[in-house]
């Protein structure tokens, strides 16, 4: 090929990225698509793309319809002194605004032409190839496409990626992707077009049966066929759609099995139906369900606002309200007794009322979410592991008071803001590494059901200071109250745990056991152990009257004496208190008619 000839080849696709690049058909109508676009022109948006960004011009777009479903922007590039006006440049408006736009957040770009492919560039190589660079959705499937001419019949041939050989080519997480065109040399002139596939549900077939196989890709309305390739489409497999962009899905008939998660975390779904003769499943008001409407399968992730469960639900499915973050309330009826694995993982829930009919909550049922209020039934046995953990905004956690037998490894941990546990009767156990890292939990309530308390339980809560354990512990875990800088006091009613010597792990704390109390020694946990004498504190003056308080074992008797000197003391009784819930108050109303007195406590 002469200079010339090159010269051509490179206007030609220079004037196709210009005029000729046509998208897939937008998905709504013109006259829709039109009205949306209009509200956008003559915005000014600052920093729309990488390039630009990165050069700090400033760019104003004019979008406008140029024929039937081809949308066209103009730009007008301010670069110094001078204003640089170049279009119609690209068909569609996807991506070019980008979320630190200072004018329009990229919510308000016309749906109908969301994932609208583009081309950003075409250069040639030293070989003379055309490398082309496009733009459009994240993680879709386009194709691209070449023409020799634009003087009808057209006939436009599909381009195999230089990776494969394949058809299709698949953009990144920016939404773009490139192509060289190794024959561009073998032609005269080139133009090119870059299409949206839309088929993108993936079907595969096993034992005479189809099923629906991964589909990362798939997105907007889809049907899902009840047949492939001659066999009856049966199932959807374990996290096929999981993340994708899916906005509508139609399930027939025929499958009567969805895996786990299928429809997860889809962040645009807002609507799932099922066929009316479908033996398996069901749905009402766009809530994927079994046919009896006893297990909600899925709750549409595009969804948000407020949810009220149906009372003929008895089981929550893993992930049916999975990382559903503009849902901020759902109320479980009376009749729910399991939540399964995921179930409300990471949503944005603000508060959780578990009624007394739920026994069992999965494994990160409600992991990270942002609820600030737990209310737990006393009906939960099985709390499981990691089920509340990361949720940041939880203040408080009532768990218990007839019900849960066990809390499971790190359910509440990184609970950052979490300030007070009560564990209620008919637990039993708590799980390793089940409050680890809470670091503003300042108070810890155990009931006498409590045997077990696992490795690391409490490890890293700053804010504690004091815990009294019952008499019902019989086993304390390694390294269980690790960290927690402002341990001080540490009081046991019953006899000495098995010492592992480090479950006070680089604490300051003391450890107080009863008198009559067996196993202890010198030491526990690696901290100093004493006998468990009551103790006055928080002294204070009220009405002119001298007190403190007195802490010790619960429902111990404690005589306050009196004296006047400590040279030759004589100690008279001034009080009788009994310790409820391990404090008591002392005021003296004498202590005004001495100029000095001193007190010392006894137990009875």
């Amino acid at each position: 090929m002469n200079a010339n000839s090159v010269k051509t080849v490179f206007q030609s696709i220079f004037l196709v990225s210009l005029f000729l690049f046509r998208p897939a058909s937008a998905q709504t109508s013109t006259n829709t698509c039109t009205s949306q676009l209009n509200a956008l022109k003559g915005v000014l948006i600052f920093n729309p793309t990488p390039d630009e960004s990165s050069g700090g011009n400033r760019v104003l777009y004019h979008w406008y319809v140029v024929i039937g479903t081809d949308f066209y922007i103009r730009t007008d590039h301010w670069d110094g002194d001078a204003v640089l006006v170049e279009g119609p440049l690209f068909l569609g408006p996807y991506d070019l605004v980008e979320p630190e736009s200072e004018s329009v957040p990229p919510s308000a770009l016309p749906l109908c032409l969301d994932f609208t492919p583009r081309i950003l560039s075409i250069t040639k190589n030293i070989a003379g190839n055309c490398a082309l660079a496009f733009a459009g959705g994240p993680n879709r499937i386009y194709q691209v496409q070449a023409a020799t001419n634009l003087v009808g019949p057209v006939f436009w041939t599909t381009l195999t990626n230089n990776v494969d050989g394949g058809d299709n080519f698949t953009s990144d997480a920016s939404g773009h992707w490139s192509h060289t065109d190794l024959n561009a040399t073998n032609f005269s002139a080139r133009f090119y077009r870059a299409l949206l596939v839309k088929a993108q549900v993936n079907y595969a077939v096993s034992s005479n049966f189809a099923y629906v196989a991964d589909s990362p890709h798939a997105a907007g309305d889809i049907l899902i066929s009840s047949t492939y390739g001659g066999y009856p489409v049966v199932s959807i497999g374990d996290y096929v759609f999981m993340g994708s962009y899916l906005t509508s899905v139609a399930i027939p008939e025929s499958v009567t099995n969805i895996g786990s998660a299928a429809f997860a975390g889809c962040a645009s779904l807002t609507n799932i139906a099922v066929g009316a003769s479908n033996p398996a499943f069901s749905s009402a008001g766009g809530v994927l369900f079994d046919k009896r409407q006893a297990t909600l399968v899925q709750f549409p992730s595009g969804r948000g606002g407020t949810y009220v469960i149906p009372n003929s639900v008895t089981n929550i499915d893993p992930y049916a309200f999975f990382f559903i973050g503009g849902l901020t309330n759902v109320t479980i009826g009376d009749s729910v007794i399991s939540i399964g694995d995921y179930a409300f993982g990471s949503s944005g829930l603000t508060s959780v009322r578990i009624p007394d009919s739920v026994k069992r909550i999965g494994e990160s049922a409600f992991f990270g979410c942002s609820a600030v209020s737990l209310i737990l039934g006393n009906g939960v046995t099985n709390i499981g592991d990691y089920a509340f953990n990361s949720c940041e905004s939880l203040t408080n956690v009532t768990v218990g008071g007839g019900g849960a037998a066990s809390i499971g490894f790190s359910a509440f941990g990184g609970c950052l803001n979490l300030r007070s546990v009560t564990i209620g009767n008919g637990v039993a156990s708590i799980g390793d590494y089940a409050f680890t890292e809470c670091h503003s939990l300042i108070s810890v309530t155990l009931a006498d059901s409590v045997t077990s308390i696992g490795d690391g339980a409490f490890g890293g809560c700053y804010g504690l200071t004091s815990v009294t354990l019952p008499a019902s512990v019989t086993n304390i875990g390694a390294y269980t109250f690790e960290y927690c800088f402002n341990l001080k006091s540490f009081y046991f009613r019953g006899n000495a745990p098995h010492d592992y010597g480090t479950s006070f792990f680089s604490d300051p704390a003391t450890v107080y056991y009863l008198p009559g109390t067996t196993g202890w020694g010198s030491t526990f946990g690696g901290v100093p152990a004493v006998l468990w004498d009551p103790q006055a504190t928080a002294v204070s003056v009220t009405s002119g009257h001298f007190g403190f308080t007195i802490t010790g074992p619960a429902n111990a008797v404690i005589v306050v004496e009196a004296c006047t000197s400590l040279s030759n003391p004589v100690w008279v009784p001034v009080g009788t208190n009994t310790l409820t819930g391990d404090t008591s108050s002392f005021s003296d109303p004498q202590s005004s008619s001495y100029p000095q007195r001193f007190y010392r406590l006894r137990s009875l």
